[in-house]
Order: C-alpha cells, then sequence, then structure tokens
C-alpha cells in the first residue's frame, strides 16, 4: 500500500519529460540563439551622449582622460622654422685663388709660408727685377730732363721783349716820317718791319718748342709708368684675404707666366648649400638669416650666423627642389672647409606670430 504514491510520483516525472522530448528541434536552436544574442547586447547608449572609440595601442595603466589637448590659436598660426638633414648641408669655399706669375723670371723671395693669413694686395713672392728697376732709374731721368725743357719758357720771354722792341722802333720810325716826310728811308722802315715780324714769329716758333717739350714730357713720364709696371709684374700679390695653404715655387726657382705659385683660400666666410622645396619660393627667401649648427671637437653644437645670398631660378623637376645658397660668418676661422652640419632657417613672420599674446 505504501508503494503507490513512488508510482504515481515516477509517473508525473515522465510526462514531462516526454513531452520536452517531443519538442521539434528548430524550435530548440531558436531558443539557444535568443540566449545567446542576449548575452552579447551591448548596454544602451543614453541619449546626449557620444560613445568613445577603441583606444588600440593605449596603455591599460594609462587613463582615458590622459588624451592631447586642443592646440590654442597662436600654437596653429606657428610653423617650424625649417631644418635640413645635415647629410645635406656641407660647408664649401666662397673664394680660392691660385695666384700665377705674371712674367717669366728667376723666383728672388717667397715672402709666405703655409698657414700665414694675408691681406689683400700683400706681396706674396718676388721674381728678379734688378734690370726692370735699372730701366726704372734710366726712364725716371729722362723724364726729369724732359719737365725741365717743357717748363723753361726761356726763348718765349725772349721773344716776346724783341718783338715789343721791333715794335717800337717801327713806329718811331713812322712817326718820324709823319712829322717830316722821308725823315727815315723805305729800306729802313722796311728793316724795321722786318725785324717786328720776325720776332713775332721767333716767339711763335718758341710757344711750339715748349708745346713740343711738355708732350715730351708726358712721353717720359708714361715711360716711367711702364719700368715701374714691369717691376710690378714682378711682384706676386694676393687678390683677396685669406690663408695661404700652398707655396708651389721657392727662391732661385724658373717660374714661367701663368704658373701658380702660391694658393689663397678665403675662410672669414663660407658657403653652405642646400635645397629646399619648390614651394617656399615665395616665402623671398634671399636675405634670410640661418643658423649653422655643427659638432666642433671642443664645442658641441657650435651655432654660426648667416644668411641667405642667393636661390636658384631653376625648380629640380624630379623633387620639385630648389638650390640654394648660403653666406656663414666665420671672422673666428673656426670653421673649416668640408664640415657638414645642420642649417636652419629662420622664418621671420613664424617668429613674429608667436611673440603675440594668445587672444
Amino acid at each position: 500500500m505504501r508503494i503507490w504514491p513512488v508510482l504515481l510520483l515516477w509517473g508525473l516525472l515522465g510526462f514531462q519529460g516526454a513531452d520536452r522530448l517531443g519538442e521539434p528541434a528548430t524550435a530548440r536552436k531558436a531558443a539557444g540563439d535568443a540566449a545567446k544574442s542576449k548575452a552579447t547586447e551591448k548596454p544602451a547608449v543614453k541619449p546626449g551622449i557620444v560613445e568613445a572609440p577603441a583606444d588600440r595601442g593605449r596603455d591599460p595603466k594609462t587613463p582615458i582622460s590622459a588624451g592631447t589637448r586642443p592646440k590654442s590659436g597662436a600654437e596653429r598660426e606657428v610653423v617650424p622654422s625649417v631644418e635640413l638633414d645635415h647629410d645635406t648641408t656641407l660647408l664649401t669655399i666662397i673664394e680660392e685663388v691660385e695666384v700665377p706669375a705674371k712674367v717669366d723670371g728667376v723666383i728672388a723671395v717667397v715672402e709666405v709660408k703655409e698657414g700665414q693669413m694675408v691681406e689683400s694686395h700683400d706681396v706674396l713672392a718676388r721674381i728678379e727685377d734688378t734690370e726692370s728697376k735699372l730701366a726704372l732709374e734710366s726712364a725716371t731721368v729722362e723724364f726729369d730732363i724732359a719737365k725741365k725743357q717743357a717748363e723753361n719758357d726761356l726763348k718765349i720771354r725772349i721773344g716776346r721783349k724783341a718783338h715789343d722792341v721791333a715794335k717800337t722802333e717801327l713806329r718811331r720810325a713812322l712817326d718820324s716820317n709823319a712829322i717830316k716826310k722821308n725823315a727815315v728811308s723805305d729800306a729802313e722802315i722796311d728793316r724795321l718791319r722786318l725785324a717786328a715780324d720776325k720776332t713775332e714769329l721767333e716767339t711763335a716758333q718758341a710757344v711750339i718748342e715748349q708745346e713740343t717739350a711738355q708732350l715730351t714730357a708726358r712721353l717720359k713720364e708714361t715711360a716711367v709708368k711702364v719700368a715701374r709696371h714691369a717691376i710690378d709684374r714682378r711682384e706676386i700679390v694676393s687678390p683677396i684675404s685669406g690663408m695661404v695653404v700652398q707655396v708651389n715655387s721657392h727662391a732661385g726657382e724658373w717660374v714661367e707666366a701663368g704658373k701658380t705659385v702660391v694658393r689663397v683660400l678665403r675662410l672669414d666666410r663660407l658657403r653652405v648649400e642646400f635645397f629646399v622645396s619648390a614651394n617656399r619660393l615665395k616665402d623671398r627667401l634671399v636675405g634670410r638669416k640661418v643658423t649653422f649648427q655643427v659638432d666642433l671637437p671642443d664645442q658641441p653644437g657650435a651655432e654660426f650666423g648667416g644668411e641667405i645670398v642667393f636661390v636658384s631660378p631653376e625648380v629640380d623637376h624630379i623633387n620639385q627642389t630648389i638650390r640654394v645658397w648660403a653666406e656663414i660668418d666665420n671672422s673666428k676661422l673656426q670653421l673649416n672647409p668640408g664640415l657638414r652640419g645642420k642649417i636652419t632657417i629662420r622664418d621671420e613672420k613664424t617668429a613674429e606670430a608667436a611673440r603675440r599674446p594668445e587672444k
């Protein structure tokens, strides 16, 4: 009698299981999909709140609020100065002169040595000039003689006085004949008139001779200049200020005209050649200040000022760049040709914008 409750419970459970097993497969699948969709569904975003994008690559330890702040108006206006890679900026020589001998001859003396600083028009060496000096002395004496002859006007003064006397005698004779007829014979009158004409012509001849003497003096003066120039041509002179870097001939050696005797480099100003984008043509780069930065043995990151002196009008059709030259001040001779460094073009408009206070 006690077993029937157990059988009743078993019957009820078996009926519900059979009902579950009899459920169609499609219904069971739909129920499973609905459960998955509910599990992966994102929470709803409230109206008026924009969802922040996923911060990929961000350090998990960094707060999301630590983003980049927006730039102010002044910061957006400032454009950085152009800074070029050091491989593209090379210091080169602006002026280099190979000073030659102007005439053939033997080197008498060399006045300089390598490493010596010279000024423009300094004598670097001299070629034997003994004959030239003797020629100059002779020409100078001849000029002095010609000059004295040109200054001598005694013949002119004597001729004028003689002419005055002859005219006076002729006038007196004519006056005498006016007072008393035939007081002076016609022959005497003719002689006196001839004497007056002769002295007048002699005076004119003296004037011509003096003018000729003056021209001769000028010719002799030119001869002196030629002789002095011949001596000057035997002086080998530096046309620029700079440093002597090479001496090719020494005293006692024969040199021919045109042969290089001394080589001089100008070092107080050096050139940097680089390329910038063709878009900067509108910036009027000529005259713009630049800074050349280079690492020196005793001064890393040394900076030297300069300015742009030339901008090529030609644009490279391949990379759309233009060639620019800047001259760098090297008055203290700290820089050497061949050094590489970094060039920075200072933008005056940018600097002015950076100095303006933010409104």
